[in-house]
């Protein structure tokens, strides 16, 4: 058993914000796991290598059941959300849908403030309206932030002698696994 195994996905529109390298491992075991998937790439950083390596490890083929799609600019985020998303949905039925750091390109010279701050949260609620629509696990990795329109909210944090995953307010310290030890299953076994 992996430790982000310990998330549990429901029919739920998440914010998953934390480390950006456990993002970035997280997003790939959840594509691989939960395949077929989707990803939204918001801010240009999906790494293919690491999805390669968890087919590897979890020795999945996936790879070609793991669609992305990139935006580049907040208009093309908003063109995959309204209008590809349900039409890819109804297409390919995937079990889960990343929107990975979705708050990146709102943050730009070429979008006024408030036009960004509108579109923000009206894709937000279209995210959510895919969630209940499509009944499917929607997670946006992002930045925290205090917005209410989150089902749950799960946080990746190194620690020195470990990382930290709270889901919903309720934490797991998951010590760092020796390089000779393969499961977190192992420790478990011998630590109770």
């Amino acid at each position: 058993m992996h430790y982000f195994d310990e998330i549990s996905l429901h029919s739920q529109l998440y914010l998953v914000e934390g480390d950006p390298h456990l993002l970035k491992e997280f997003t790939a075991y959840l594509l691989v796991k939960r395949a077929p998937s989707l990803i939204i790439d918001g801010g240009n950083r999906f790494d293919p290598f690491i999805l390669s390596s968890f087919c590897e490890r979890l020795d999945m083929n996936a790879m070609e059941r793991v669609y992305v799609s990139r935006a580049f600019t907040i208009f093309q985020l908003k063109m995959l959300i309204t209008r590809a998303l349900p039409a890819f949905m109804q297409e390919n039925a995937p079990s889960v849908v990343v929107v990975s750091s979705f708050s990146d390109l709102f943050h730009s010279d070429d979008v006024e403030e408030e036009i960004a701050t509108v579109l923000y949260k009206k894709l937000l609620f279209r995210l959510k309206e895919i969630v209940k629509t499509y009944d499917i696990p929607v997670v946006v990795t992002d930045h925290k932030n205090n917005l209410k329109i989150f089902d749950s909210h799960v946080s990746f944090k190194m620690k020195k002698n470990g990382m930290i995953l709270s889901v919903d307010q309720q934490t797991f310290q998951i010590p760092l696994i020796p390089p000779y030890q393969k499961t977190l299953d192992s420790w478990r076994n011998t630590h109770g």
